[in-house]
């Protein structure tokens, strides 16, 4: 077989994949039943169960998605000012609570301009961008934005579902000289009034981030 014809046959399995997150919601289904059936004719029976297995984002979790890879440079905005937060940790304290004032303000300020573009995007695309899904949507990036300090959040660009943001033992274990079980003791005083009146959901991620094997994923 024709080199050049073997690897457009074969592809790349990651971009495939982020292709499929690619598509507007209603060809997602299609797009990823198509892909597994032509991963199983080639052979590759584990990609293909693996493709098969994708869930179809919810409107919320797919708006971010859009937003990751449509709307890169302000995406990348919001993480970085998360960053930059981390950092403010670390600071000296005479400087400490203007780089803390600084980082949350840019923190702001790019959370409600992937509000308002995620409003444009959804009403573009046909779906109705209602409030409780704009809220969804400004959480999950919220949340993106605590996972991107951490070396085992969501995969973004993928998500399949809302996110919830990180356990607070996680934040607090990033932040130099944090007694976190104190912390913990204090957040379980305040936060069972918060959470009767929310809905949690799990942290999910669409996919196992294959890039980092060596070879398909088995």
């Amino acid at each position: 077989m024709d080199k050049g014809i073997e690897s457009e046959t074969s592809g790349n399995l990651e971009d495939d994949v982020d292709d499929l997150f690619k598509l507007p919601l209603a060809e997602f289904t299609g797009a990823r039943n198509d892909l597994a059936a032509r991963l199983k004719r080639e052979g590759r029976a584990n990609d293909s169960n693996l493709v098969k297995a994708l869930a179809k984002p919810s409107i919320s979790a797919w708006a971010v998605n859009q937003l990751h890879w449509n709307h890169r440079e302000a995406f990348e905005r919001l993480l970085s000012s998360s960053q930059r937060f981390r950092q403010s940790q670390t600071s000296q304290p005479a400087a400490r609570m203007a780089d803390l004032r600084g980082s949350l303000d840019a923190r702001r300020e790019a959370l409600s301009h992937l509000s308002e573009l995620a409003t444009v995007l959804l009403r573009e695309a046909g779906h109705n961008p209602t409030p409780d899904t704009i809220h969804r949507v400004t959480t999950t990036l919220d949340a993106l934005s605590a996972h991107a300090t951490l070396s085992d959040g969501p995969t973004p660009g993928r998500l399949t579902q809302d996110v919830d943001p990180p356990s607070f033992a996680s934040l607090a274990s990033l932040i130099p000289g944090a007694d976190t079980a104190k912390s913990n003791e204090e957040l379980t005083r305040v936060t069972p009034s918060q959470k009767s009146g929310g809905v949690t959901a799990k942290t999910r991620q669409a996919t196992p981030n294959w890039s980092r094997r060596k070879g398909p994923p088995g």
